[in-house]
């Protein structure tokens, strides 16, 4: 992993909704909707796995985007 945010920890019952797909030069990039969590990433695998950690006992939304997205 590059980097990561994850600000407000506050609990809710509203899943998250994550985009996964590459920025435009090729690391993996994660971002929840509101912008509370998400991350630069080196690979697919490592990507997918913080999103779950993140969404654990929440449920989630994983939405893989093809084009070239970047982090906020």
């Amino acid at each position: 992993m590059l980097s990561s945010r994850s600000e407000g920890n506050e609990a809710s019952s509203e899943p998250l909704c994550f985009q996964l797909g590459r920025d435009t030069v090729g690391r993996w990039v994660v971002q929840e909707q509101h912008g509370r969590y998400g991350g630069l990433f080196v690979s697919e695998i490592e990507a997918i796995r913080y999103a779950k950690f993140e969404a654990a006992n929440r449920g989630a939304v994983f939405e893989v985007v093809a084009e070239p997205i970047e982090w906020k």
